[in-house]
């Protein structure tokens, strides 16, 4: 066996020096030439094409033949199409290579088509994205998610391989999320979930090829980085004598949630090692990366970073950033768009960090006409001040992934062709006599994080109930950069989130947020010229004809602005918002230039009542020919929602007509007959500043009654006294650190007050809910009310005998004494099985010397979403189902408040099951702070037994006895209102409760049909912010 392996091997040796030995030459039978480099392409009409440009062809023994290669085939690049070439070539010995190839001449891109402020990157060639941050993956902190964005940056110079699912939730949605998943849908990628510490193994396989490339890496030297005698910025330790430098990849350390993250972040830009937080070192050197930088340190600021790496820091955009989030810990947001492009990370907090010298030196350095991401410190002067140089903001303080959302293939459709944005509706409302129109504009979206994390999904917003129900216009600002920065996203805008009734506009000042006035007299007015004729490009990108202009100084700077933005081919007019609310100096005001007309909105929705702009369009003039005959209506966002403009227009008279912004610049510019300026602005006579609350006040009949909804605004609208006395009420104690919004109707002590007959509409599971208080400032007085209705003649009694406590309190105080506003509910088909079409009438009785006050009355549908199957006698709430509990009112007075069975933070259900209530409050013209914030129910048949207990399992976030959640929980049935559970302090972990409602009413319950209500509202304290409660069970148990 042994000499049967010696023979083998000799032989091997033998054939192997034969063949090695013929003259040191491949054998020429052997031998086949290759062509290389032959690539389809396309080039564009009228273009100079070279068919042999950049194609080579070799072989082992001829060498180079690139001169035998024969193409077959031609390309005409004058005419539009695809031609197909064949390359040929054949070495000496006979043997031969043939490639074919695929030029296709498309159409000369114009000037809008090529230009871009954000240079598209390219997702990598296999099309595979991974995925840091998925939930059931790991959950990254902070510091670990800037971490993994610079690596996001850092690969997406050369290819997009990372997103970073940021969890950025909204109405349960994580938008982050939503967006790859529908990038992944429509463009045919593949996802792949990885950890930080795989994507950091990737980056430190990747370090010596992007080094050879020079993607990673710098010109200057690590010593040059240390410009002060006797402290290191760069800290690397010899090995053997020698520092690695740029030979081995490392970190920069710094400290969470100061200066040094800014820093952190621009030199990680520009070196390409990783930041790594202070108390994350030990975890670097486990997996093999080097001290490369410490950065925590006071001298090592914007000033040296500015100053050591000026050579290689971008000067083409900007990141204006906060380094620290609430509470101290670091700002993770838009780290990874700013590490790609080598932008300086800054945040002029404060003149110590970034002192007026520095930041006059920085604004110098930059590019004039180009975008600053992030968002500002303090506003107006920062947004002035970047105009002074002739930058813009492009307001991305909340984004994550712009790299990826930036990547060349979301600009073209699934054809490959470049997508041509078109405004999903048109507005073709024609013009009529007597009729007065109105549109509505929603305000500062040139906030491109609102549109990527919230415009699309919050109820406040796109994603409002029953919008897809409406049939008005309503148009909302967008900035026209996201055509490039966002296109996706704006896809999504367009058409996938409208419906059918949604318009666009250009928000202030156009492509990004400026102070106009500032802008056009810096740099000599080029500054503007050069801005306006990109924001041309851009109008045209986005198919966007209505600009918004802000930050003018007086008339003459005014009309100077407008008249550049009125040279704009793509400019039909435009919204100029100046003084308070966006309205105060241009109250309806109209300028005519070049025959468009550039108006200030006649009213602004901010921090007022939709009810009060309804008066006042419904009073104006209706004369299509006049400047009175139209209105331009301000949304603010941050303080108002779609629903109020909904509201509005509910309230609106027949000859009062809703159309887009768009229309309404349009039927402007057909129909207005006088288009003359007077050396000025004209304004209405009648507008939101003229119309005063104070003659509305006066006026109170002028303000239309909805007799769904009182809100009693003014005055006691459709109810009146039976006996006793009613009357409206505009001061209220009870509302603890309110706006000026406390009105409410006064039912005076052994009272019957009525409201006027109404018919029902024809909806099924109609409910009446109102609030109510005792009207008294001692809370050891007390109230008692009964609530009747009648229906088609039969009347019943709902509510009997109910108590309310008086109020002690004022506005000042951190919360009231007392009941405070109580919120009361029932479904009507409760008491009637016949109600759609009927005449219904309504009274409240007081039977005391003490009355009442009611507000918010509504008569509207309710229902219950439930899904899958789930026990009506034991709620656990599992799965994220809500089971057959409903939402019955919140006042959302700040973006945390939130009523659902997921877990607000992450959108999943809670494994043991439960509610989760959160009545933060933070701001807002309500009835807040230990008044009623919440309402939810549910109605049931109860069991048949003699015997009927109810058990619940309430828990809250804290355990302070003056802080956290009080709850409350009443049941309604035959006509009676018993309280089961009076106000009691969700504090902590709670024991099961178990009331017997059989022997607390006193009632035979068996098989009555009942509603409990639960009512939930927070301490008072600090406004009630971060006050959450969890309702865990509910059971209805029997024997």
């Amino acid at each position: 066996m042994k000499m049967k392996k010696i023979i083998m091997i000799v032989t091997l040796i033998l054939s192997m020096f034969l063949i090695v030995s013929c003259n040191g030459k491949p054998d020429p039978n052997e031998s086949t030439p290759k062509i290389l480099g032959v690539e389809n392409s396309v080039v564009e009409q009228g273009s100079i094409f070279n068919i042999l440009a950049g194609i080579t062809a070799t072989d082992e023994v001829d060498g180079n033949i690139t001169n035998k290669i024969i193409v077959t085939g031609n390309v005409d690049t004058n005419e539009l199409g695809e031609y197909t070439l064949t390359y040929t070539v054949t070495n000496s010995f006979g043997n031969s290579d043939q490639k074919e190839r695929i030029v296709e001449v498309v159409k000369r891109k114009t000037e809008e088509e090529v230009f871009t402020y954000y240079e598209p990157t390219k997702l990598n060639r296999e099309n595979t994205i991974y995925v840091l941050n998925s939930p059931g993956v790991e959950e990254l902190s902070n510091d670990d998610s800037f971490t993994a964005q610079v690596i996001q940056g850092l690969f997406a110079r050369d290819e997009v391989r990372f997103y970073f699912n940021g969890r950025s939730i909204t109405n349960l949605v994580n938008t982050d999320q939503y967006h790859l998943d529908q990038t992944v849908e429509r463009y045919n990628l593949k996802t792949e979930n990885i950890t930080l510490i795989d994507a950091i193994n990737m980056y430190i396989d990747a370090w010596d090829s992007y080094i050879l490339n020079n993607m990673w890496g710098s010109n200057i030297s690590l010593e040059e980085f240390n410009i002060y005698p006797n402290v290191k910025a760069y800290t690397e330790k010899e090995i053997e004598g020698e520092l690695a430098g740029y030979a081995t990849p490392g970190y920069i350390v710094y400290r969470k949630g100061t200066v040094s993250v800014n820093v952190a972040a621009t030199l990680a830009g520009i070196t390409g090692f990783l930041p790594i937080e202070l108390g994350s070192v030990e975890f670097a050197k486990s997996l093999g990366l080097v001290e490369k930088f410490n950065v925590d340190n006071i001298l090592f600021g914007y000033n040296w970073i500015f100053s050591t790496a000026l050579s290689e820091i971008n000067p083409d955009g900007l990141i204006h950033q906060d380094y620290q989030s609430s509470g101290g810990i670091t700002n993770k947001f838009i780290k990874d768009y700013g590490v790609m492009q080598k932008y300086m990370h800054v945040y002029y907090d404060s003149n110590v960090n970034a002192p007026q010298s520095f930041r006059q030196n920085l604004h110098r350095f930059l590019t004039p006409n180009r975008p600053i991401l992030g968002y500002t410190y303090s506003e107006d002067n920062d947004v002035a001040f970047y105009s002074n140089y002739g930058q813009f903001i492009t307001p991305t303080d909340y984004s994550f992934n712009l790299t990826y959302l930036t990547a060349d293939l979301f600009r073209q459709d699934e054809d490959g062709e470049q997508i041509v944005f078109k405004q999903p509706n048109k507005d073709e409302t024609e013009v009529s006599p007597n009729t007065h129109y109105v549109a509505f504009i929603v305000s500062d979206g040139d906030n491109a994080t609102m549109w990527q994390n919230t415009s699309l999904f919050a109820g406040t917003f796109m994603n409002a109930v029953g919008r897809e129900n409406d049939t008005f216009p309503i148009t909302w600002s967008i900035t026209p950069s996201m055509a490039d920065l966002m296109p996706s996203i704006l896809y999504s805008a367009y058409h996938e989130r409208s419906n059918g009734y949604d318009y666009f506009a250009a928000p202030v000042s156009g492509h990004g947020y400026i102070n106009a006035g500032g802008f056009i007299k810096a740099g000599d007015g080029a500054y503007m010229d050069d801005y306006l004729s990109k924001l041309d490009i851009y109008m045209k990108k986005a198919d966007l004809s209505i600009t918004t202009i802000i930050g003018t100084r007086g008339l003459e700077n005014r009309v100077e602005v407008i008249n550049e933005y009125a040279s704009l081919p793509s400019v039909k007019g435009g919204i100029v918002y100046e003084g308070s609310k966006y309205f105060g100096a241009v109250p309806g005001s109209i300028y005519w230039s070049n025959n468009k007309p550039f108006i200030g909105p006649r009213d602004s929705l901010w921090e007022t009542t939709p009810e009060y702009i309804a008066a006042r369009l419904n009073l104006y003039p209706k004369d299509p020919t006049s400047i009175d005959g139209y209105s331009l209506i301000n949304v603010h966002p941050w303080s108002h929602s779609y629903e109020d403009v909904r509201t509005i227009v509910n309230m609106l008279d027949s000859n009062v007509k809703v159309v887009s912004v768009d229309r309404l610049f349009e039927l402007m510019t057909e129909n207005i007959v006088d288009k003359t300026n007077d050396d000025g602005f004209k304004t209405p006579t009648q507008n939101g500043m003229s119309v005063t609350k104070e003659y509305l006040e006066q006026n109170p009949s002028l303000i239309p009654v909805n007799p769904l909804f009182n809100d009693f605004l003014l005055w006691e609208e459709d109810w009146s006294a039976v006996s006793g006395s009613v009357s409206s009420s505009n001061h209220d104690n009870a509302n603890s650190n309110v706006g000026t919004f406390h009105t409410s109707l006064v039912i005076g002590g052994n009272t019957i007050a009525e409201k006027a007959a109404l018919k029902l509409p024809n909806i099924d599971d109609l409910w009446i809910s109102f609030m109510a208080r005792g009207n008294s400032n001692n809370s050891l007085e007390e109230a008692t009310f009964k609530f009747t209705l009648e229906i088609d003649g039969v009347e019943k009694t709902i509510l009997e005998a109910v108590k309310l406590k008086g109020v002690s309190g004022t506005e000042t105080e951190q919360s009231i004494k007392g009941d405070g506003w109580q919120a009361f509910a029932f479904p009507i088909s409760q008491y009637f099985g016949e109600y759609k079409n009927k005449t219904a009438k309504i009274k409240i009785e007081t039977t005391s010397a003490i009355g009442i006050k009611v507000d918010k009355f509504l008569i509207t549908q309710r229902i219950a979403v439930a899904s899958g199957e789930y026990d009506r006698y034991n709620n656990q709430f599992l799965s994220g189902n809500s089971e057959d509990w409903l939402l019955g009112h919140q006042y959302k007075t700040s973006q945390y408040a939130y009523w659902g069975a997921l877990n607000k933070d992450n959108g999943k259900p809670f494994e043991t099951g439960a509610i989760q209530i959160d009545v933060s409050d933070g701001g807002g013209n309500e009835k807040r702070n230990a008044n009623t914030n919440l309402w939810m129910a549910k109605k049931v048949v109860l069991p048949d037994s003699d015997a009927i207990s109810l058990t619940w399992h309430f828990e809250g976030n804290s355990s302070e006895p003056l802080y956290g959640v009080k709850y409350k929980i009443s049941l309604y049935v035959d006509g009676k209102y018993f309280v089961i559970q009076d106000w009691n302090r969700a504090n902590g972990a709670q024991e099961l409760k178990n009331i017997n409602i059989t022997e607390l009413t006193g009632l035979q319950l068996k098989n009555k049909e009942v509603t409990i209500m639960i009512e939930v509202r927070d301490s008072g304290t600090n406004n009630g912010v971060g006050e959450v409660a969890w309702f865990r069970s509910f059971g209805i148990v029997y024997s």
